[in-house]
């Protein structure tokens, strides 16, 4: 069972691991491989030149149910953009095509009058995912980096990114309840399986918009505060 606590740079970084199994994805899109041995997460990061303080505010994001905004000007960018960057991919290259390919496997099994329904719905999650992640990594992440280097190009800001940051996992949540609600044929282990990975990516994508509304943009709205007031 997961495991609601605070981690520091030194605790092992395998009791992280085994207290939340969530934590294998961070590890993943850090780059980030297993024989861990008994290394703290101070010197795992560092061996694999990962920014400690940033990791570990994103598991401490990760193991923390509040929804309290974290302000953090020490905020190594690069390694939380390359972080965004690596969960954009895995989501669109591998988790969520892996669930529609599950889900058209289990759907064959039986006839039901919303198959068709439910494929096409999944159609067009994966199309507003795309155009959601395609936005951040066209607009939003470019700003960031100009930013930090302290050469925006544009007029943009990042509250037009935060008003407009829709919860991604919503919609999928929804396809679940679909399934579970009305498909009133026989579950199969096929289908079971499809929903179980359902969840799972719900709760992978909730958190990586919790990564950039509790942490990312509170950070960058503070830096251009700065910014601001310097050329006042």
């Amino acid at each position: 069972m997961n495991k609601m606590t605070k981690y520091n740079s030194l605790d092992l970084m395998s009791d992280l691991i085994t207290e939340n199994y969530m934590m294998l994805n961070i590890l993943s899109r850090f780059a980030m491989p297993l024989g861990i041995g008994q290394k703290t997460i101070r010197q795992f990061c560092e061996l694999n030149d990962v920014d400690t303080d940033t990791f570990l505010q994103i598991v401490n994001i990760a193991a923390d149910n509040s929804e309290k905004k974290i302000v953090n000007t020490n905020l190594h960018f690069p390694s939380i953009l390359r972080f965004l960057e690596n969960s954009h991919k895995y989501f669109i290259e591998f988790r969520l095509p892996m669930i529609y390919d599950k889900l058209k496997i289990a759907l064959k099994e039986q006839t039901s009058a919303i198959n068709k329904s439910i494929l096409n719905y999944f159609d067009q999650y994966l199309m507003e995912v795309n155009k959601h992640f395609d936005y951040e990594e066209r607009k939003v992440f470019p700003y960031i980096r100009e930013l930090i280097n302290n050469t925006p190009s544009n007029k943009y800001n990042i509250s037009i990114f935060s008003r407009q940051h829709d919860h991604i996992e919503i919609k999928l949540m929804e396809l679940k309840n679909i399934i579970i609600q009305y498909y009133n044929l026989q579950t199969s282990y096929e289908l079971n399986d499809v929903l179980l990975n359902i969840f799972i990516c719900a709760d992978d994508l909730r958190l990586h918009n919790e990564i950039e509304n509790r942490l990312l943009v509170p950070t960058i709205i503070e830096i251009e505060s700065k910014s601001q007031t310097k050329k006042l």
